[in-house]
């Protein structure tokens, strides 16, 4: 998928996890087959600072803190994220790797920005979704807002021939 689409997608992953977390509700299925409000986890009828220890089913979809044993809370939220964004730059699920305590993906990035999405989080405690929807926003209007529109469409037209050829 060209950049420009990915970081459009990111931004709007962001804001709808942003606000579910804004209501202290934890999604616990985010994947790019997956990407729809279902079975949720409602932290408001759980004391602060409450945490998991429980695994996703999902092969590939676990956060770090699932595979090394900790107790979990948002975090499955954030390994959603990078993993879909992933997807939708490499066409593949995600893999990683846990470097000297930090979690890195197995992915070769050619931009700072994608190394801090996938920094922050993968090993952030507490990831400032805001924070990267704010920059992920502002590149998106320096550097794509011209080609946006023709993308969109263009997905569009690819998606609709797709689904044109499935019903064959």
């Amino acid at each position: 998928m060209p950049q420009p689409l990915v970081i459009y997608f990111s931004v709007c992953i962001l804001k709808m996890v942003e606000a579910l977390h804004g209501v202290q509700l934890i999604h616990a299925d985010i994947k790019p087959d997956n990407f729809m409000l279902g079975e949720s986890i409602d932290m408001n009828l759980f004391p602060e600072g409450t945490a998991f220890t429980g695994k996703c089913l999902t092969s590939g979809f676990q956060c770090s803190e699932m595979l090394s044993g900790k107790p979990w809370s948002y975090q499955t939220d954030y390994f959603g994220i990078a993993g879909t964004v992933y997807c939708m730059l490499f066409g593949t699920y995600m893999q990683v790797t846990s470097e000297g305590g930090e979690w890195k993906t197995k992915g070769v990035f050619r931009s700072d920005l994608w190394l801090d999405f996938f920094h922050c989080l993968l090993n952030s405690p507490r990831s400032a979704l805001q924070k990267l929807r704010l920059r992920f926003t502002s590149v998106l209007q320096q550097n794509y807002s011209n080609k946006l529109p023709s993308l969109k469409s263009r997905l569009t037209v690819l998606l609709l021939e797709n689904r044109k050829t499935a019903r064959r």
